[in-house]
């Protein structure tokens, strides 16, 4: 059988970690399909920050505000798959919302 040879460089590693303490929140949104009024809602978050982006990918609204329910108005967007990311307590979520 032949030889093996082994190739030795010395390398460098670093190695990083972040540890986050971050609470599951369940999040929901409704209706979906939606007309008009979409409902956002999560366990345990009492201050929001929302984001709607088109189809096209562009941001279409932002809305932050404080309580466990906000509403977004959607009647005066176009039918579409809209992207939603929602934000609270450390916690995020996407959805994908069906605007008819």
């Amino acid at each position: 059988c032949g030889k093996s040879d082994t190739l030795t460089e010395p390398i460098s590693i670093t190695a990083t970690a972040i540890a986050e303490n971050v609470k599951d929140i369940n999040w929901r949104i409704f209706p979906n399909p939606s007309t008009r009024d979409v409902m956002i809602q999560a366990e345990d978050v009492t201050t929001f920050k929302i984001e709607v982006y088109g189809p096209d990918g562009k941001l279409a609204k932002r809305k932050s505000e404080t309580g466990r329910l906000i509403k977004l108005d959607f009647s005066d967007l176009p039918a579409g798959i809209y992207q939603v990311y929602c934000y609270g307590n450390g916690s995020s979520r996407i959805f994908r919302l069906m605007k008819e």
